[in-house]
């Protein structure tokens, strides 16, 4: 039963990319498991040495490694291995306490290769820069709003000219859309609602002119347009651009 088990743990640890180890207080008493081996392409048995494990560990990350060694509080540490390959992988560590106390004690950690998971990652923070520098071009602000099914509007995207133009920065709208309601016009707010309602049901153009009040007495007058589209889910998404032009509205 022990031997199926062993095997188990070991076809679960390659099925979930996992490598563990443990360590007494001697640097000679390191062992890996075959999962460990594999993550790091090196040959099972090849390591029986703290300072051979560590050593391929990048330079500018042995610090930050030994700091989550030395407390073993289940802290997770990110850092770069250089794999055989050639290449650099990123592992994720786990290191906490076994067993024992003083020179009995025995402690483990649990690493995750999240290489695949970085990459993505990169790519994803360089698309997101990309349509940043893009929209901070645009002449106003670009938003994505979703209706959920559940009837809650959320913000998914929106540009920084938010700050200008409704002096809030894009964390605070996307993290509560009902903080921007409050600063809508009091006599606008039916209309703005009714609005964005029927663009919803009839996935029409959405398209309102409505004004901002401010607590000093300032007041904006914004232009909505946007187009809607119904998800998988039900969700409605509109993709859309709000732009400032009390300029004009006054000169009228």
């Amino acid at each position: 039963r022990l031997n199926q088990q062993i095997h188990l743990f070991e076809s679960m640890e390659s099925l979930a990319a996992v490598g563990y180890w443990t360590s007494g207080a001697d640097p000679a008493t390191l062992r890996w498991s075959k999962g460990m081996y594999r993550l790091a392409g090196l040959v099972p048995g090849s390591v029986m040495h703290r300072s051979v494990g560590r050593s391929r560990i990048r330079a500018e990350d042995q610090e930050k490694f030994a700091q989550a060694r030395r407390a073993v509080d289940g802290t997770i540490v990110e850092y770069q291995w250089e794999h055989p390959d050639g290449r650099m992988h990123w592992h994720r560590s786990r290191m906490q306490h076994g067993s024992g106390e003083g020179a009995d004690a025995i402690d483990f950690g649990v690493v995750q290769d999240i290489t695949h998971e970085r990459a993505a990652a990169l790519a994803l923070q360089d698309r997101l820069g990309f349509i940043q520098k893009i929209t901070s071009r645009v002449p106003g602000m670009v938003f994505q709003l979703r209706l959920k099914t559940d009837g809650r509007f959320q913000f998914g995207y929106v540009s920084d000219l938010v700050r200008e133009i409704y002096r809030v920065s894009p964390e605070q709208i996307m993290q509560d859309v009902s903080g921007t309601l409050i600063l809508h016009h009091p006599e606008d707010l039916p209309g703005f609602v009714a609005s964005i309602m029927a663009s919803a049901r009839e996935l029409a153009p959405w398209r309102h002119e409505y004004r901002l009040r401010f607590e000093d007495g300032e007041v904006r007058w914004l232009m909505g347009q946007a187009t809607p589209e119904r998800e998988a889910d039900g969700t409605v998404l509109w993709n859309g651009l709000i732009t400032d032009f009390t300029a004009r509205k006054q000169s009228e």
